[in-house]
């Protein structure tokens, strides 16, 4: 899948440093240069008034976000986010992606003594509906859906070899099988039943993700 700039999600709360301006700076992926948007905010520090990005005013509220696709590079930046000292909140916006990536950073989020609260805002589809699902805690904005079927197979399609073409099929099946039974874990759902939703794209309202156990509530606060 190709890459995309991960975007930037702007939370304000009374009593923290106010936004007071942005830029776009510069951004590489896959290749590709682009921009991005990066607000900044001016906080007073013992040296005057200072300018951070608000990136890292999430980080220091311990804040993360997965906005665009799931690949090694958007992973690799979550995961030296999560630090096991306090609760983590990981805010999702994601057509999905890489499966290797994301079960990296699935077992990473299994891994660490802190909880990880979900947040769906906008779509949680593919690989990155499971890892909504995998949070302790998982919260969805009104309208926001959550999407899960079966891995695809990427690239350029299959060829080669009949041999090949059958070890392709046969590691695409394991796949199949481990993201099945995470999303069973996760949910209660027997397995048959992930089985035959995942067979298509299966959408879910938020009120619906709840009912089915891939969400635990659904909020109109952050």
């Amino acid at each position: 899948m190709a890459g995309s700039a991960l975007g930037v999600f702007v939370r304000f709360k009374p009593n923290r440093p106010r936004l007071s301006a942005c830029a776009f700076a510069p951004f590489e992926r896959n290749g590709m240069s682009t921009s991005v948007y990066s607000p900044q905010i001016t906080q007073e520090t013992a040296l005057g008034l200072e300018r951070f990005d608000m990136r890292d005013e999430m980080l220091a509220c311990r804040e993360l976000e997965l906005c665009g696709p799931v690949d090694a590079e958007s992973v690799a930046d979550i995961i030296r986010g999560l630090r096991p000292a306090a609760p983590i909140t990981l805010f999702i916006n994601s057509p999905g992606g890489e499966v290797q990536s994301g079960l990296a950073l699935y077992d990473v989020m299994s891994a660490i003594s802190c909880p990880v609260r979900t947040v769906c805002l906008g779509l949680a589809a593919s690989m990155a509906a499971l890892l909504f699902i995998a949070g302790d805690t998982r919260d969805m904005l009104p309208h926001s859906r959550v999407m899960i079927h079966d891995p695809l197979i990427g690239g350029a399609g299959v060829g080669g070899s009949a041999l090949s073409v059958k070890a392709r099929a046969d590691d695409l099946m394991r796949i199949r099988d481990i993201t099945a039974q995470v999303i069973a874990e996760h949910t209660g759902m027997p397995l048959e039943r992930v089985f035959e939703l995942t067979a298509r794209d299966t959408y879910f309202e938020a009120e619906e993700a709840v009912a089915a156990h891939l969400a635990d509530r659904v909020i109109r606060e952050l």
